[in-house]
């Protein structure tokens, strides 16, 4: 059986991100569609609330697989997120 977990959260400028994982991956869903922001300090704060949104997402990913979960980004970044502590 296949899990699906799913979050939403709002973002800066009127943006709203759909996180889905499905076991076999994750989908990134925009409403509305893909984000086009040209103030450079509002990219940044944007940047900043995904980035955030999309960790505390995968963190979730982490927890409920019992594992690490690896992310590279198209910046180039990669991070690893670990899972909460469950107690």
């Amino acid at each position: 059986m296949t899990k699906f977990l799913t979050h939403s959260a709002d973002l800066p400028c009127g943006y709203r991100v759909t996180f889905t994982y499905s076991g076999l991956g994750m989908d990134v869903n925009w409403s509305p569609e893909l984000p086009c922001i040209h103030s450079p300090r509002m990219q940044r704060r944007f940047d900043a609330a995904y980035f955030q949104a999309r960790d505390d997402f995968l963190q979730t990913v982490a927890t409920m697989m019992r594992g690490a979960v690896a992310v590279a980004d198209m910046q180039g970044n990669v991070r690893v997120i670990v899972p909460e502590v469950v107690q």
